[in-house]
């Protein structure tokens, strides 16, 4: 479970006062404590990178930091995001079904028949 592997490693993060690292972009690379950073950026790395299955590190092991590392494992195994997809493409469909409804309501005398058996169809099978 994805949250629960997140929680986890956060706090081991987070008790080493490492958490900048999955937080924050490294400074620039001219800049003073860029090779430090980068350094110990290196370490939490390695870090979750030995704590994932192999098949799941392979797909992040080309990030250059440990926040790139985070945000990608985040965006594809985070519920949050697949949850929001979910409510939008039923809201779609909903305001798409209202629609459909409103426009039957509005033709023609001449086309009730057609207009009862459309409304008299099944719904799509649910998801």
């Amino acid at each position: 479970n994805y949250l629960l592997w997140a929680q986890t490693v956060k706090i081991y993060i987070m008790a080493k006062k490492k958490l900048k690292f999955v937080n924050s972009d490294p400074p620039a690379p001219d800049a003073s404590g860029y090779e430090d950073w980068m350094q110990e950026n290196a370490v939490i790395l390695i870090w979750l990178w030995n704590i994932m299955e192999p098949e799941i590190a392979a797909n992040v092991m080309f990030h250059n930091t440990a926040k790139g590392v985070w945000d990608d494992l985040k965006d594809t195994y985070s519920q949050d995001k697949n949850m929001n997809r979910v409510y939008d493409l039923y809201d779609k469909m909903f305001h798409l079904c209202q629609f459909v409804y409103d426009f039957l309501g509005g033709l023609n005398m001449n086309f009730d028949q057609i207009r009862a058996h459309i409304l008299s169809t099944d719904p799509l099978s649910s998801l």
